[in-house]
């Protein structure tokens, strides 16, 4: 998505006072200020649904401008357990959480299933607190050589 479509988006949301649901490709740059005018604009929001990094002022957003989220889907995103926790802590209404294929956190961490235990359906089957890749090169190279890349 362009810069100038990113604008146009959180202008147009300003506008569409029925808006219920977003699904974003990816999430845009400013992320923040679209959060703070669906919550402005739109007051039957309950679902959204972005792939993308969730830093800590994503999840600030999220947290502070759409606490009556009711679905919210993150996945194949990179969203670490922070990140995860102020969310939880500031939606507290939600009723669907899919947060499948995510990289950043452990899906079967107590303190995480302890927090997500009110929510009606949690999906987080994939998630690894890092991504692993191989890459295994040709004869030319080392015969059986293989490199492993972390992210954290």
């Amino acid at each position: 998505m362009s810069s100038s479509e990113e604008v146009q988006i959180s202008k147009l949301v300003c506008k569409w006072k029925d808006l219920e649901e977003l699904e974003l490709e990816s999430k845009p740059s400013n992320f923040l200020e679209l959060a703070e005018n669906i919550s402005m604009h739109c007051k039957n929001f309950c679902r959204l649904m972005v792939s993308s990094s969730i830093r800590e002022e994503d999840a600030i957003a999220v947290a502070r401008y759409l606490p009556k989220l009711k679905i919210l889907e993150l996945r194949r995103s990179y969203l670490r357990k922070e990140e995860l926790l102020i969310i939880l802590n500031g939606c507290r209404e939600l009723e669907r959480l899919s947060l499948k294929d995510c990289i950043g956190f452990d899906g079967n961490e107590r303190e995480i299933l302890a927090k997500v235990s009110q929510i009606k359906e949690f999906k987080s089957e994939g998630c690894k607190l890092y991504y692993e890749h191989s890459y295994e090169f040709d004869d030319d190279f080392s015969s059986g050589c293989t490199l492993y890349g972390f992210v954290h």
